[in-house]
Order: structure tokens, then sequence, then C-alpha cells
């Protein structure tokens, strides 16, 4: 089979953007997060907030300001009770005190 230039161009240009919309079907965010007003944007904006944690060290579950919920998600009492991912992180992750 031969391939021309013109089908291979046209295969190279529509890569990436199926790529690009691979991509994000999978960093979609969880549904503890859907449904937020611009504040609640803003608030995790300014804190750094991110969804997935990259430190299994560092993740919501283990701060002191996390309260766990349902679904893997919870509260956070610096996002103002704002729902949150269980495995998600923010800049102002404090951890939480071992229990005696």
């Amino acid at each position: 089979m031969r391939v021309s230039r013109r089908d291979l161009l046209s295969l190279c240009a529509v890569t990436p953007l199926t790529m690009l919309a691979a991509a994000e079907a999978v960093a979609a965010p969880p549904a503890c997060s859907s449904g937020m007003a611009l504040s609640q944007m803003n608030r995790r904006s300014a804190l750094g907030y991110v969804d997935v944690s990259k430190d299994r060290a560092r993740h919501c579950s283990l701060c002191t300001f996390f309260a766990a919920g349902e679904g893997g998600c919870g509260t956070c009492q610096l996002l103002s009770g704002g729902s949150v991912s269980a495995g998600g992180v923010c800049t102002s992750f404090v951890a939480r005190a071992a229990a005696q």
C-alpha cells in the first residue's frame, strides 16, 4: 500500500488532537469537585489544590484539616468545608498528629 504525502500530513495533524482528547478524558476531575461556586474554585487555586497528589505521604486523607466523607471525597476546613478528593493535596497540607 502506498501512502501519499497528503495522507501522511492529514494523519499527523489529527493525531495530536486525538491524544489531547484522550488526556482530557483521563484527567477529568472526580465527582467530589463538581458544581463548585467560583469562590471555591478561586480558593482552591490560591491554595494550589490538585485532585491527585504526586507524593504518597502528602494527601488530603492524611491532613489535619480533612474530614472523610463518602466515595473517596471529604471536606476541607481551609476550603470553607468545600468537598475535596481524599487523594488530593494543597500547599497548606499539615500532617495529622499520630494517635496516642
